[in-house]
Formats: C-alpha cells, sequence, structure tokens
C-alpha cells in the first residue's frame, strides 16, 4: 500500500473521529498533524486529500476532504477547501461544484461515521 494511501485512510479516520466529537470542520495543519505529519505540512497534502476524495467516492461516502478547509475560510464563517482542491469550480477528484461544498460539509456532518469506526477494547485484567 502506497504511503499516500496509507495517509488518506489515516485521514478518514481522522475527520470521522472529529464529525462524532461535533466539529464541523478540520483545518489543514490540524489534519495534517493528525495523520503523523508536522503541522506545518499542512499545505502539502493535498494528494492525500484527493486520495481520500477516491476512497470516499469508490465507498459510497460523503466527500469528507469537503470538511478540510483553510483556516482563512473557516474564521471567515464560511468554510473551504482550497482553491487547489478545485479545478474549473468543480473538486478535482469527486467534482462536486463549488457551489455545493457547504451541502456536501454537511453530509460529511450528518453521516453516521460511529457505524463505521471500530471499536478497541482494552486488555482484559
Amino acid at each position: 500500500m502506497s504511503k499516500t494511501r496509507t495517509q488518506a485512510e489515516l485521514a478518514l479516520s481522522a475527520v470521522a473521529r472529529a464529525m462524532v466529537r461535533g466539529e464541523s470542520v478540520m483545518n489543514y495543519g490540524d489534519l495534517a498533524e493528525s495523520i503523523g505529519r508536522g503541522r506545518g505540512e499542512g499545505r502539502l497534502i493535498g494528494p492525500v486529500l484527493d486520495e481520500l476524495a477516491r476512497i470516499c467516492r469508490d465507498s459510497g461516502l460523503p466527500d469528507a476532504a469537503t470538511v478540510v478547509c483553510t483556516g482563512e475560510s473557516i474564521a471567515s464563517g464560511n468554510p473551504m477547501p482550497s482553491d487547489a482542491a478545485f479545478v474549473d469550480s468543480r473538486t478535482k477528484v469527486t467534482g462536486i461544484a463549488r457551489v455545493d461544498i457547504a451541502a456536501e460539509q454537511a453530509r460529511v456532518r450528518s453521516y453516521p461515521w460511529l457505524d463505521l469506526m471500530s471499536v478497541t477494547l482494552p486488555p482484559g485484567r
């Protein structure tokens, strides 16, 4: 398995945990840290987010990459992925129109992520 695929799977888990905790979005730096990269590498995780979008598309999940947003857009109250996530105003992998991002983010937030998360029990006493 490629490093990008492994980090994308970690990213899916991180986004799912954030949504279960009631967070509405994540910034790039927080996601970079959650997948074992430095916070300053948030600008370099585009390939990981593209692979995350592929995993979601191929698994019938809402596009979890849409809730990974720039700090500036979060601060402005209009959270959006970076411009690099779009080609011709659509997300590169899933083709979601920029004007439909908020609706896709709502789908991500309302998805029953707990149903997909495995439970790890502590060792018996």
